[in-house]
């Protein structure tokens, strides 16, 4: 009960210190009994206050006006104060909207929203003034209007709540079987973006919309029966020809209100020096913040006798600038592409997100060595960091076949090495083979194995790198002369003899890829029996040669696969 007996205390305070000061004793306002909306009352420093509270589901619209029964009233107006948890803080005034003897004042209220509201009157001598103070409430329906869709209406008087999906300028594609006016209220702002009278078909605009913003499209017919159709067109001329202004770059965030410097030209010169004119904002919205402050911006001047004036909305963004924030980047490893190295950003204690909050522009110089990456602050953030990381040099891939099978009457052959860096060859049995400076190998027509090593020298990019290339020289390759089957699960090879061979292995499968079920078997002779074969099952036969040194059988490549149905 003490915290809420205190916070209200603490309202009342804010409410005394933020509502003008000046009290004239011989205002009197009453609430007119004939209209049907009651309002509390309130009174702090010797003023009367007037309360309403939107009780409703829905937004509705709280016109105040006053009507002078006694006197003569100059310059009377109304102040509006809306309650949040801080207090009552101003919302607008109005004293234009009733000639000069009364006030008007229309406030859009969200479900359960609050407002004081205070009327005063200047008088005029010793007069004493006398109105009463008028409160209706409009209520509206809470239907959507996404982008382009068409709304229609069937009554004398309504509204809609829509949105649009993208910022910029719209107009409206209207028709309608009678005359009426239409006014279009930006809910975010308090303010009207448009009105005009309507009748028939026809357009109106333009007007600058924001997405996510709440507006009402409200209308009002001069016959019951009236009907509408209203369609929002993105797309249109903002302001008159020749009248440009200039665009309004991203603005840090400092916790402060911001209104950036901006000019307004006509055919190319400034409005101010060259035509003597003036232009200001009108006004200005959630420029404090982080995000997307809304301006309207008014100008006016003179061309030759010609007065120019007109209102332009315009948005800009405010950012966190985080060209202070900490930033640890990660090593990348040449590729001989432009990549961004990944980076962890830390600003105000938090951990930003790549993508979101900042990009990283890696450094335009893709080879190894430290660089500079540019780290770039996006969305709500702006600013740049530059940020060193090393692009490490990468292991080198000698590309060559890993082992070559050759007998001894082949000829000098080419091992055909590829790699970045510049390649030397180093045979380990010259008795076998010798390579030359280019990867050239010969053959000293003996049985063996030799291994070449194969040196990439390191470069500006790639480190050093060796790849061993084996070289077989044995018996010569040989070929399957017939393969039958004489008899139920057997099946007769024939072998064609080969140079230097001292036995040959036969291998056999019912796959022809010989990837499954593979068996074996060798012979010295060039006739062998293949046994224990499946009946009915054809088989895939393939055959090489062989050559034993010192103790190690040296086989020759396999010959073509030929196939027998096994009876």
């Amino acid at each position: 009960m003490l915290k809420k007996i205190t916070k209200c205390c603490l309202a009342m305070l804010f409410l005394v210190w933020m509502l003008p000061s000046t009290v004239l004793a011989a205002d009197i306002n009453t609430i007119d009994t004939a209209y049907p909306l009651k309002m509390g009352q309130t009174e702090v420093n010797g003023r009367t206050y007037y309360v309403y509270t939107n009780k409703s589901k829905n937004i509705e619209r709280l016109i105040v006006y006053s009507t002078v029964v006694e006197g003569v009233s100059i310059d009377p107006y109304v102040e509006v104060y809306k309650l949040s948890d801080d207090g009552y803080s101003y919302y607008k005034s109005d004293d234009d909207s009733a000639g000069s003897l009364n006030f008007e004042c229309d406030i859009y209220m969200e479900p359960g929203e609050t407002v004081c509201v205070y009327t005063r009157t200047c008088n005029h001598k010793d007069t004493v003034v006398r109105y009463n103070l008028h409160a209706t409430v409009k209520k509206y329906n809470n239907g959507i209007v996404n982008g382009t869709q068409i709304h229609t209406a069937s009554v004398n008087n309504d509204m809609q709540i829509f949105t649009v999906p993208t910022t910029g300028y719209y107009s409206m594609d209207y028709t309608a079987n009678t005359r009426g006016s239409v006014e279009v209220y930006n809910l975010e702002v308090g303010v009207t973006e448009y009105g005009d009278g309507f009748y028939g078909d026809g357009k109106m605009g333009p007007m600058f919309l924001v997405a996510g913003y709440r507006y009402l499209l409200e209308y009002s017919f001069l016959s019951a029966e009236g009907t509408s159709q209203w369609r929002f067109i993105k797309g249109t001329t903002p302001i008159e020809d020749g009248v440009s202004i200039s665009k309004i770059p991203d603005q840090p965030y400092t916790g402060e209100e911001i209104r950036p410097e901006f000019y307004v030209y006509y055919n190319g010169k400034d409005v101010r020096k060259e035509y003597n004119g003036n232009y200001y904002y009108d006004y200005i919205h959630n420029n404090t913040d982080v995000g997307t402050a809304l301006a309207r911006i008014y100008y006016v001047f003179n061309v030759d006798g010609e007065r120019h004036s007109g209102y332009y909305m315009t948005i800009f963004s405010i950012k966190k600038d985080m060209s202070k924030a900490s930033v640890k980047v990660g090593n990348l490893v040449y590729s001989g592409k432009a990549v961004a190295p990944t980076a962890t950003v830390v600003f105000g204690g938090k951990t930003l997100k790549a993508g979101t909050d900042y990009k990283v522009i890696p450094d335009k110089n893709v080879n190894a060595g430290t660089k500079t990456a540019t780290i770039q602050g996006t969305g709500n953030y702006m600013g740049t960091i530059a940020a060193k990381y090393v692009i490490n040099k990468a292991n080198q891939t000698i590309n060559v076949t890993n082992e070559f099978i050759k007998n001894k009457s082949s000829k000098k052959f080419d091992l055909k090495a590829t790699a970045p860096g510049a390649l030397s060859y180093q045979t380990s049995n010259k008795k076998i083979v010798t390579v030359d400076s280019t990867g050239k190998v010969s053959l000293k027509k003996k049985y063996g194995i030799a291994n070449i090593v194969i040196t990439a020298a390191a470069t500006q990019n790639y480190n050093a790198a060796a790849k061993t290339v084996r070289i077989v020289v044995t018996s010569k390759a040989t070929k399957i002369a017939s393969v039958k089957s004489p008899s139920k699960k057997k099946a007769t090879v024939k072998i064609r003899k080969a140079t230097g061979a001292q036995g040959y292995e036969i291998s056999y499968s019912t796959d022809s890829t010989f990837k499954t079920g593979v068996k074996t078997t060798t012979t010295k002779k060039a006739t062998a029996t293949l046994k224990k074969l499946k009946s009915k099952k054809t088989y895939y036969v393939r055959v090489r040669s062989y050559r034993k040194v010192g103790g190690q059988k040296l086989y020759s490549t396999y010959s073509a696969a030929k196939k027998v149905k096994v009876k």
